[in-house]
């Protein structure tokens, strides 16, 4: 069942409506959006608000094409040869696919292993 919410982005509400129980990632996309187009409009103090969501939308569209890519590189080359169930670098292999996606998707600001 969807549930409606209201959510602000570049101080103006919008209403929306999402499913049940999403409501916590949703508002957490929202803040995502927002700070990708606030820091366009700092970088590029000059170009109107609208060109801002735009190209914020482009660059987000961009790293989701390249998460998609590699997803399926890795489905290719797990289809191609699967691992061993007992494979010593499977799990390695989990781990630099799990770090290039998260690089795709948010950048090269992950978190080192010390938080």
């Amino acid at each position: 069942m969807d549930v409606p919410l209201r959510v602000t982005i570049q101080q103006r509400d919008y209403g929306l409506r999402v499913k049940a129980g999403a409501e916590t990632d949703t508002q957490a996309l929202v803040r995502a959006l927002d700070e990708r187009i606030s820091a366009f409009r700092h970088a590029f103090p000059m170009q109107p608000e609208l060109t801002a969501v735009v190209m914020t939308a482009l660059a987000l569209a961009e790293e989701v094409q390249q998460a998609r890519a590699l997803v399926r590189e890795a489905q290719a080359q797990l289809t191609e040869a699967p691992p061993a169930a007992n494979d010593d670098g499977l799990a390695e292999a989990l781990l630099d696919l799990d770090d290039a996606l998260y690089d795709a998707l948010y950048g090269d600001d992950e978190l080192d292993d010390d938080g």
